[in-house]
């Protein structure tokens, strides 16, 4: 029988990134507007926003850290490792956008016989988790074909260095150098919005560190061994730390939990799916509503509809996603 697995079992899923994946990139484009999204990975490091700081740039995420009741022994490992870079710019818009143009090609056949393949290789799993989720195989495959590539494109970067980047975006000097780059780019961008646009990454990022940190100490590895895409999510579903913990479920019944493997990753996904209210039978606009829970992007909503309506021909594509 299927069950959530307990937070201990997390380790597998936190390390099998650097076993499955090594060769794995992170190339593939995420939604701007979604919080995962927000800050793409550097071509190459710049110049350390705090280039005098003794915590390497990292004071203002360490000084949180601290107020969460964080021993300073256990802060100074994680953040002056040699293995942690030093905290350069992190860039942001403050009104994100993507067009459809980015997903269109996983509407191409190529991409659905992929999706179909993985289907077929794995139909017990989908039958199991519909049987238990209620929610479409074909909306799941969609979405872990359009994150991942089924596990091909996972990210091997820190987790830990990539949260901790998007947790540090209100920091004074970031917030003092990105208004003055959006400014040089439009003038009506005001500071308050900077801010503002600021918070809600802080906001959204920062829970995800405790969640890191929460999984590292249970699982009894080092916090530097878990590895993610450019925004910190992990395995072929792209869960942040904080949705691995909630949604995470053993699949296959092997009493240890990867979202590097088809049978987790699918359940995880359709547990994910059910918690947001997914339903069937629904109308399109009740299941848009739940995928925006997922990524809060309209053309990645629409692109996973579209891949699904390929697969199953009771979904319906949107008249803008026909061709």
């Amino acid at each position: 029988m299927n069950h959530p697995i307990r937070l201990l079992s997390l380790l597998s899923c936190a390390l099998l990134a650097l076993q499955h994946n090594a060769v794995a990139n992170d190339k593939k484009r995420r939604p701007a507007n979604h919080p995962r999204a927000a800050i793409a990975a550097p071509r190459q490091e710049p110049t350390p926003l705090l280039p005098d700081s003794p915590l390497h740039g990292w004071d203002y995420v360490i000084d949180k850290l601290r107020k969460d009741g964080f021993k300073e022994e256990r802060l100074r490992h994680a953040y002056l490792d040699p293995r942690m870079p030093y905290l350069t710019l992190v860039p942001f818009s403050v009104h994100p956008r993507e067009s459809s143009a980015s997903y269109r090609h996983f509407t191409k056949s190529a991409e659905v016989q992929l999706a179909r393949d993985f289907l077929t290789k794995n139909k017990k799993a989908f039958d199991e988790a519909e049987k238990r989720f209620h929610v479409s195989r074909f909306v799941v495959v969609s979405i872990l074909l359009i994150e991942s590539h089924f596990g091909r494109h996972t990210g091997q970067l820190l987790a830990l260095h990539r949260l901790s980047r998007l947790a540090s975006v209100a920091d004074p000097a970031n917030l003092k150098q990105n208004f003055h780059e959006q400014q040089l780019r439009d003038r009506t961008v005001t500071y308050e919005q900077v801010v503002q646009r600021a918070a809600y990454l802080e906001k959204t990022f920062y829970p995800e560190i405790l969640s890191l940190f929460d999984i590292a100490e249970k699982a009894g590895v080092d916090v530097l061994d878990i590895r993610g895409s450019s925004a910190g999510a992990i395995g072929m579903p792209q869960f942040l730390p904080s949705a691995m913990i909630k949604f995470g479920i053993d699949g296959d019944s092997d009493h240890r939990l990867s979202l590097y493997e088809d049978a987790d990753a699918i359940a995880s996904t359709s547990n994910f799916l059910h918690f947001y209210g997914w339903k069937e039978p629904a109308d399109r606009n009740a299941k848009r509503r739940v995928i925006m829970r997922y990524n809060k992007s309209e053309a990645y909503v629409e692109a996973v509809l579209g891949v699904a309506a390929r697969l199953d021909g009771k979904l319906t594509a949107s008249p803008r996603g026909k061709k």
